[in-house]
């Protein structure tokens, strides 16, 4: 997780991606500990949206299953969060 935004509810997470594929491991954890309900990732791809249903290694050593709505969006898209978020758009 590269940095969080102060959503309306919950902090929202927010990972950067240099290309348009990678893990979302950190952010996987960050939605164990925090139940956000959604995260945001900014990468070279374009914008769709994504239900994540994964498994996750709890602190304790067992797994536990971890649902969020990630929002995709392109990198030049980050200076626009923050403002979308206090309209109340939705991401």
């Amino acid at each position: 997780v590269d940095f969080v935004l102060a959503g309306p509810e919950t902090p929202i997470p927010v990972e950067i991606k240099a290309g348009s594929t990678g893990t979302l491991r950190s952010v996987h954890q960050f939605m164990l500990r925090f139940p956000a309900g959604q995260a945001i990732r900014l990468d070279a791809s374009q914008p769709s949206f994504q239900n994540i249903e994964t498994t996750v290694s709890s602190s304790g050593g067992g797994k536990e299953q971890v649902r969020y709505r990630l929002s995709n969006y392109p990198l030049y898209f980050a200076g626009r969060l923050a403002s979308f978020l206090q309209r109340g758009s939705g991401l």
